[in-house]
């Protein structure tokens, strides 16, 4: 997902936007959707801008078990 963040910030967005898709500046949330089609109808609504800072991706369920690798 475009800039690199904490794996701290994709847990916290997991109690909110677990198993949603999501779009992104930096650590703020500008829109999400339970699939990724939706999703993209809400940015075209809002005329949020994908083009630069703007990231899209999936926050996958809180249930589910995540490694994170720092470097």
């Amino acid at each position: 997902m475009g800039s690199q963040l904490s794996p701290g910030f994709y847990l916290k967005a997991q109690n909110k936007y677990g198993g949603c898709y999501i779009a992104r500046r930096q650590n703020h949330i500008l829109a999400s959707a339970r699939n990724l089609k939706d999703l993209l109808k809400i940015i075209k609504k809002r005329k949020i801008r994908r083009e630069g800072e703007v990231s899209i991706g999936y926050v996958p369920s809180a249930r589910s078990f995540h490694v994170y690798l720092i470097r």
